[in-house]
C-alpha cells in the first residue's frame, strides 16, 4: 500500500514539475492571431440587366408586373382596389368576375 501511495505521490510531483516547466512559456494549443487584411466586402448584387427582346412601353423598355384580382363581383371596393394596385407599380390584372366554388352561387351564373 505504502509503495502505491509513493508512486501516485511521485506522479504528481512529476505533473507539478512538468507544470513548473510550462509556466511562462508559450501555451500548448496555439492562440489564433486576427488576419491583418480583413476580408474584402463583397459587392452588391445588382439586378439582372433588361433583354433586348423586352417590350417597350412610353420609349422605356420594362418587364411587365401582372397579377390575378378574383372575385370582382363581390368586390367592396373595386376602384380602390385596383388604385392600390396602380400604386405598388402593378402594370396589368387579369380580372376574375366570380370566384366560384362548389356550390355555385346563383347570382354568379349571369356571366
Amino acid at each position: 500500500m505504502t509503495d502505491l501511495i509513493r508512486k501516485i505521490i511521485n506522479q504528481i510531483q512529476d505533473l507539478i514539475n512538468v507544470i513548473r516547466q510550462l509556466i511562462g512559456k508559450e501555451p500548448l494549443i496555439p492562440v489564433p492571431k486576427p488576419d491583418p487584411k480583413p476580408a474584402p466586402i463583397p459587392p452588391t448584387p445588382t439586378p439582372p440587366p433588361v433583354v433586348a427582346d423586352s417590350p417597350f412601353f412610353f420609349g422605356k423598355q420594362k418587364t411587365l408586373v401582372l397579377v390575378s384580382y378574383f372575385d370582382g363581383l363581390r368586390a367592396l371596393d373595386l376602384e380602390k382596389d385596383l388604385d392600390w394596385l396602380k400604386s405598388k407599380g402593378v402594370d396589368g390584372i387579369r380580372l376574375y368576375l366570380n370566384f366560384s366554388y362548389p356550390p355555385n352561387r346563383p347570382w354568379d351564373f349571369l356571366f
